[in-house]
């Protein structure tokens, strides 16, 4: 069965109409019903969770293959000399063998005030086609989280969701998008090295928001827990 009949099953199923769904997935129903004529190609990771949320179903109920999406992760010089937290300790991720990872998910994070990292807790798990997280599909420890904060809002605004992998350190790079700790807190911030600071940096419309950046002579105080490799919004 194709992902548009799976579809249109759970749709008729609830009693709905693809306008129906269209409305409560916030979703322009000609946009709906494009994505459904072409078999669900091209969909994006926030249109599929507002689908699945929508119908109270998982992504995998209804999409079993996607279109790849381009990675437009840019790496610029990397830096050194700072702590990475191990990664492979702190998330467990597991992917099947077919055509979805499975990641955990974590809750929210804070974009803006650095936020109690105890606070932190797994909370459910969610399903996405290998196929919209690219070369990272198979990464173990990949997991998602809710931004809660609108430190980043220029480019993730507060509610989106995004999917992070943990990182060693050769693999960290100038202006990732990065979740950090510092004294046991913890936040979303743009990374870079600049001489002999680590500056961790807000992309806000709010003034309020400055860098914070730490001398590489305290650096083992800040950990970089993942970086950023896709996020979803919902537009209104």
């Amino acid at each position: 069965m194709k992902n548009s009949e799976k579809l249109l099953t759970l749709i008729s199923r609830r009693g709905w109409k693809v306008a129906t769904l269209a409305e409560k997935a916030d979703i322009k129903y000609t946009t709906l019903k494009s994505l459904i004529d072409r078999d669900l190609r091209n969909i994006t990771v926030a249109q599929a969770l507002s689908i699945s949320q929508a119908l109270d179903i998982k992504v995998s109920d209804f999409i079993q293959e996607a279109a790849p999406m381009t990675d437009e992760n840019s790496y610029l010089n990397p830096p050194i000399g700072f702590k990475v937290k191990e990664a492979k300790s702190v998330y467990e991720t597991t992917s099947n063998k077919r055509s979805l990872s499975i990641l955990n998910y974590y809750g929210q994070i804070s974009a803006g005030e650095l936020t109690s990292i105890n606070s932190i807790e797994k909370e459910d798990v969610i399903e996405l086609p290998k196929s919209m997280l690219g070369k990272y599909a198979d990464r173990l420890g990949a997991f998602m989280m809710r931004v809660n904060g609108d430190s980043m809002d220029k480019i993730i605004p507060n509610n989106s969701y995004v999917v992070c992998i943990p990182v060693e350190e050769h693999e960290l790079h100038d202006n990732d998008i990065v979740i950090y700790s510092y004294n046991n807190e913890s936040s979303m911030k743009r990374f870079s090295v600049r001489g002999d600071y680590v500056v961790f940096s807000p992309e806000s419309n709010n003034p309020r928001y400055f860098d914070f950046a730490i001398s590489k002579d305290t650096e083992n105080e800040v950990e970089i827990l993942a970086k950023v490799i896709l996020y979803a919004v919902t537009l209104g």
